[in-house]
């Protein structure tokens, strides 16, 4: 079986920020630009255009921006993101069974302030099925919602988590959203099937409507980990290291879609902060778990 190579830039300025990024000594820094350093999803026509636009800037603009400015512009608009423009590439998810159900947590508290609605108000529309109150606040959240490529899961590889009490935490701790803190942090729960999605995405004009997701479709983010190219999908990393190759979850990307009342399973807070261990030692964990996944010994580098 022959594998891609990882991302390596032909122009040296940037071949050379790669580098001395990864030569920070800060954790996070260090884990970032190792996600650029292990990809081995990108066809070189996405790479040669990231590369071409910022081969001129890489001088006075740090590598991290660069992909964060190529983020927004290519990925975060409200045209068709670069994720889904190309039928081909190796970032496009393979075959997928039209009715299986696909899970997606979501943060809602922008959405709460521009319909003018609370968390109570919208938890017990909710309970009392009160088909006014969802429709008006999932039409104001479709209208902030952009076309940025969604990351998401299966319904199936949850559905045990999903139906314990403190399933918010779980799906949070799984998926590796650090970013959905404490304080009450409101999410809701949205479920909806392949057949949907592809849907959506040829109504809007997009070639594909999944992938699997690269350092391009999203900002730089340490709690990212870029999955070997011999597996079907992306692995997502938990922020604990209590698990195993048999327990990772698939990491899926797909097209938008407009949410509907029928979609919406369950609205929730967050509870306790999360809690996550040493970045290091839980990114070389995870990599050893993606290594025997993969079968691939050679996939990636250890933080020392």
């Amino acid at each position: 079986m022959s594998y891609s190579c990882p991302v390596r830039f032909a122009g040296s300025r940037l071949q050379t920020a790669l580098q001395d990024w990864r030569g920070r000594s800060d954790v996070a820094e260090r884990a970032m630009a190792d996600n650029f350093w292990f990809e081995e999803r990108l066809d070189d026509t996405r790479r040669l255009r990231f590369e071409a636009d910022a081969v001129a800037a890489v001088a006075a603009t740090p590598l991290a921006n660069l992909i964060r400015n190529d983020v927004r512009d290519n990925t975060e608009g409200w045209a068709v993101p670069e994720t889904f423009a190309a039928a081909g590439g190796l970032a496009v998810y393979g075959a997928l069974d039209e009715d299986q159900e696909i899970v997606r947590l979501e943060s809602i508290q922008r959405a709460l302030d521009a319909d003018a609605i609370t968390f109570e108000q919208l938890q017990d529309a909710c309970l009392m099925k009160n088909a006014p109150v969802l429709d008006k606040f999932l039409a104001t959240w479709n209208t902030k919602r952009d076309a940025r490529p969604a990351f998401a899961a299966f319904h199936s590889e949850l559905a045990d988590d999903l139906a314990e009490p403190d399933w918010p935490l779980r799906l949070r701790n799984r998926l590796g959203l650090a970013h959905y803190g404490a304080g009450g942090e409101p999410v809701a729960l949205m479920r909806y099937t392949v057949r949907e999605v592809r849907d959506a995405a040829h109504s809007d004009g997009a070639a594909s409507a999944f992938a699997v997701p690269t350092v391009l479709d999203a900002p730089p983010n340490a709690q990212f980990f870029p999955s070997p190219a011999g597996l079907p999908c992306g692995r997502a990393m938990p922020l604990g290291a209590d698990y195993d190759d048999t327990d990772l979850v698939a990491e899926i990307l797909h097209a938008r879609i407009a949410y509907h009342r029928r979609h919406l399973i369950g609205v929730a807070r967050m509870g306790d902060a999360p809690v996550r261990g040493d970045l290091k030692a839980l990114r070389n964990y995870h990599l050893l778990v993606l290594r025997i996944a993969a079968d691939r010994d050679d996939y990636g580098e250890e933080i020392d």
